[in-house]
């Protein structure tokens, strides 16, 4: 439950890099999934969003306590 130290357009809505349990409230899961200059992540060489490596790090945060 970590604040951002910079936040911007890129946290789509949300308060904190990972919520445990919680995905859908994470900022890192918002930022991998997108494809949107200046919100996606890694920022540099992307052109489409890895689905396999994104429900990984769904799978992983909501496993959290």
């Amino acid at each position: 439950m970590k604040l951002p130290t910079a936040a911007a357009r890129e946290t789509g809505g949300n308060h904190y890099d990972i919520v445990p349990g919680k995905p859908e409230e994470s900022i890192f899961v918002h930022r991998i999934a997108s494809l949107e200059p200046d919100v996606a992540m890694p920022e540099l060489g992307r052109g489409m969003v890895h689905e396999e490596s994104l429900k990984l790090i769904i799978q992983w945060i909501k496993a959290m306590d």
